[in-house]
């Protein structure tokens, strides 16, 4: 399971861009990256380690440089009922 949120802007931007800044990649790394924790504990899920950001950039160089934020993936395994977390993180955003 992984999170990786990308800023697509419009191909003609009016005004300023919305991206990533610091603030921002604090606040939805943080929500990110908690609310996965918070489900693979609550489901019982059995990872090695916790899910952390592990990259976050406001970079826009179109067309292949886009604002991205990356949560690292784990594989996350449920003894009782295993890939249970998926459907609910998948649209947490």
């Amino acid at each position: 399971m992984c999170a990786n949120v990308v800023i697509q802007p419009p191909a003609t931007v009016p005004g300023q861009l919305f991206t990533f800044t610091p603030q921002r990649c604090t606040q939805l790394g943080t929500f990110a990256v908690n609310l996965l924790n918070d489900l693979a504990e609550q489901n019982g899920a059995v990872m090695s380690s916790k899910f952390a950001v592990r990259s976050c950039s406001g970079t826009y160089t179109p067309p292949n440089t886009l604002p991205t934020l990356t949560v690292s993936c784990h594989t996350v395994a449920s003894p009782m009922q295993p890939g249970r977390c998926g459907s609910e993180s998948a649209s947490f955003l």
